[in-house]
């Protein structure tokens, strides 16, 4: 968290595409490095993918000489820190209508999923016709969470179970926010 750098997580190697597509138009628009995080399971899959049109570019890749934004030198850093907070209570806000963070299903169980794991619960919960039974929150931006979503989510659920691939870190955040 400390260095408020946003996170974006496809649910398979078709989404990863469309993740990649949306977290660099959304770096270039907050000026703002963000990481595409994938997992084993993404990396080792693969699935037919439509490109689409490919945009031009009509800009010419250029990195100028600019200190005052690059050089966290004592004389920039409490001016650069300011700016990062903003900058981050923005990406904070755009993160809610992020159309990879979705809530489907409907019910008082409710599943937090984030990343590979997504599509697995959801054939689990397919299988069992758990569907009038269960609410899912798929994440797609698992840092920073889009709080509101959450939220609203555990309102309307009686018991929740987070699912997600390796560490437990959208659990973590939800736990801290419960």
């Amino acid at each position: 968290r400390e260095c408020y750098l946003p996170v974006f997580e496809p649910a398979d190697s078709t989404e990863a595409k469309e993740v990649a597509r949306m977290a660099l138009e959304l770096s270039e628009r907050w000026r703002q490095p963000v990481m595409l995080r994938t997992t084993t399971i993404i990396g080792h899959s693969s699935s037919a993918v439509t490109l689409g049109e490919i945009p031009g570019r009509t800009r010419k890749g250029a990195f100028p000489r600019d200190p005052k934004r690059w050089t966290n030198l004592p004389q920039n850093a409490r001016r650069m820190r300011h700016e990062l907070l903003e900058r981050f209570a923005v990406i904070q806000k755009a993160v809610e209508a992020v159309e990879f963070n979705s809530v489907s299903g409907s019910g008082y169980i409710g599943f937090i999923d984030s990343g590979a794991s997504y599509p697995v619960l959801a054939e689990a919960l397919e299988e069992a016709a758990a569907g009038d039974r269960a609410r899912v929150l798929k994440i797609g931006t698992p840092f920073p969470l889009p709080e509101k979503m959450v939220a609203g989510f555990l309102e309307k659920c009686k018991r929740v179970l987070v699912v997600e691939e390796l560490e437990p870190f959208v659990e973590e955040q939800v736990e801290a926010r419960a």
